[in-house]
């Protein structure tokens, strides 16, 4: 097997550049490859195929085997040398025969194998079309798409910019609509400090008018205290005022002494125990104003509906009460929504009393 020395293909082909005052870009472009490809023919990193060969050899006008150095010379037998030196030349000659068959089939087997080379570089460019063809066809699609997709976004774009356009207009509107309310802002800052003022203005008056009810209040029970000492305590009922009492949650209840009062007996019923108690909290607010004595009957019964002074632990409070089987409910009347109804079984709950009446619900209707 013959093997080619590619330094020849690369020392002729640099040299016929030159000659020809080509540059590499030059050669390359007539030859059809790249300036890269030529240059490394030139330093013999790579091996031409075929067609480059082809090609080359039609430029330079020279044999392929020229063109890659494997052209020889054949002796020419001179007549004038004896028979047998004749012969030996023949033999030689015959021997060199030989050995150019082989040399020439073994470059057709090298050029078989180019060939071949060839055919596989010539499918997978054929592969390599076939790749660029489906790319440049994805391409298309994707342009396509690509298209479609700007058109959306120049419609959406216009919609947005009437979207803006509207949103601009009802900013101005808004704007508007702002100064306004800050006039009307303006005018009712003013008007609520006029209305509290009036609020105060009749507030100063209902603490005058309570401050007169309760002048009021303990002159008639002056009067009644004096009363009841001058008949000797007849035909009136010694109510002692024990403490306050919850009419929110549950509290603990004072069992002190804080006050006696006088009052008719005619408003109380016979053969009871009666006491007082100062209410403070909301949940009553509906019967019973805020510091309001309440009169309780003392008992341990009641019936549905009763309003009672209940302990529940160490704690008392004022509710109206209902029973339910085992079950103790005590209900609020109240203006504020916090207060709920507490349930409790019928063995927590203790009852002191039942409320009657208040001190005030009384003295109203005693005319002194």
């Amino acid at each position: 097997m013959i093997t080619i020395d590619w330094s020849t293909f690369s020392k002729n082909i640099k040299k016929y550049r030159k000659s020809q005052k080509l540059t590499q870009e030059d050669l390359a472009n007539k030859l059809g490859i790249s300036r890269s490809t030529l240059s490394y023919y030139e330093h013999g990193n790579i091996e031409p195929n075929i067609f480059v060969l082809i090609t080359l050899s039609k430029l330079m006008n020279c044999s392929i085997d020229s063109l890659i150095g494997l052209s020889k010379k054949r002796k020419v037998q001179d007549p004038s040398i004896p028979d047998e030196s004749n012969y030996k030349l023949e033999e030689s000659e015959n021997q060199n025969n030989e050995n150019f068959k082989l040399e020439i089939e073994e470059i057709r087997e090298e050029r078989k194998k180019i060939l071949e080379k060839t055919k596989r570089s010539f499918t997978e460019l054929e592969m390599s079309k076939k790749r660029a063809d489906r790319m440049y066809n994805e391409f298309e699609m994707s342009k396509k798409r690509a298209d479609r997709m700007y058109n959306e976004f120049e419609t959406s774009k216009r919609q947005v910019d009437r979207i803006i356009n509207q949103l601009e207009t009802s900013k101005k509107r808004l704007d508007k609509m702002l100064e306004e309310l800050e006039m009307s802002k303006k005018r009712t800052d003013y008007m609520y400090k006029e209305l509290f003022r009036t609020i105060n203005r009749e507030k100063t008056i209902d603490d005058s008018i309570l401050k007169l009810d309760n002048l009021e209040k303990e002159r008639k029970l002056d009067i009644l205290k004096a009363q009841a000492i001058d008949d000797n305590y007849i035909g009136f009922i010694k109510l002692n005022i024990l403490g306050e009492i919850s009419a929110g949650l549950p509290h603990y209840a004072c069992e002190n002494l804080i006050d006696t009062v006088y009052l008719p007996n005619q408003f109380f019923k016979p053969n009871f125990e009666y006491f007082g108690l100062r209410i403070f909290g909301d949940s009553m607010n509906k019967m019973f104003d805020n510091d309001f004595t309440i009169i309780v009957r003392k008992t341990n019964s009641f019936i549905n509906g009763d309003i009672v002074v209940a302990i529940i632990g160490d704690e008392a409070t004022c509710k109206e009460i209902k029973q339910v089987e085992n079950y103790i409910y005590l209900i609020p009347h109240s203006t504020n929504p916090e207060h709920q109804i507490q349930k409790y079984k019928a063995d927590q709950v203790m009852i002191l009393g039942v409320v009657e009446q208040t001190i005030k619900s009384i003295l109203d209707k005693i005319d002194i």
